[in-house]
Parts: structure tokens; sequence; C-alpha cells
């Protein structure tokens, strides 16, 4: 899907790939990528549940992390709310380098606290697409084909 992204340069494209987000100017050079999806390491990826909104923060879940292993990348979804003063919607994912990681991260910190709060680590799941219709699509029954 291609969009077109409006900016002060010239004719800048973002190109949604499920790898990766990637930004195109007009000639098809890439000028930068954004933070890969967590489809990249499905195998690496971990989601941490039940953070507390205002005092954890991505440096906080480093610290927490960093002794299972090395940390690619970290992601705290903002909230959806604009008038929200929380961080963060109370989860995210940490990206390690190895699958293995990942697994020692799971094992060792699923049910633990951090900041008085018990947190979820689990194996994070792909993003789902939402091709097949059926109950739980957003789109209405009889609009699909």
């Amino acid at each position: 899907m291609l969009e077109r992204w409006i900016s002060s340069t010239p004719q800048l494209y973002l190109l949604e790939q499920p790898i990766s987000r990637l930004f195109i100017d007009f000639t098809g050079s890439t000028i930068f990528s954004i933070m890969a999806d967590i489809s990249t390491r499905p195998l690496s990826t971990v989601y941490v549940g039940g953070l507390h909104p205002t005092f954890v923060t991505a440096s906080t879940l480093s610290e927490a992390f960093i002794p299972f292993g090395e940390i690619v990348d970290i992601s705290l979804p903002k909230p959806e709310a604009p008038s929200s003063t929380d961080l963060h919607r109370g989860f995210g994912y940490v990206e390690f380098e190895d699958a293995e990681d990942a697994k020692e991260a799971i094992s060792n910190m699923d049910q633990s606290e951090l900041f008085g709060k018990v947190i979820k680590v689990a194996m994070a799941k792909p993003e789902r697409k939402d091709e097949a219709g059926g109950l739980g699509s957003k789109t209405a029954i009889w609009e699909q084909v």
C-alpha cells in the first residue's frame, strides 16, 4: 500500500511493508526507515503487559531486561486519547538480538513485580490481518464478499 506522505520536502512517500516502513522519495531511493514491526523478529520479541503507566519508561524496561541479552528495540505504544497524561498504554515490546534471550526473559520475568505491579511477559504475537472476515472482523458481515 503506497500512500502519499505530506511533508515540507519534495514528494516523500510512505511504503508500508510487513517487515518495515521505508520513506522513499520521488526517484525511488530510500531516504530512511522507521522502527521495524514486531514481525521482523517474531521469535525474539516479547510482550510485556501490566506496566505502570507513569513510572515505567523505555529506559526502565531496558534496565530490567538487559540481564537476559542484547536488546535491539523497545516499543511502548502511546495512549490513543490525546488528553491522556500516561506515557504509554500499559504494555510494551522488548526485542532481543537472539530468540534464546527472549525465552530466558520470559521464564525469569513473567509474573514478576515492576514498580509495584505484577507484569505479564510472553512471546509477542504477530499483527493480525483482517483479510479472512467473519466474526471479529472490522468489516460488517453484509459487506463481506
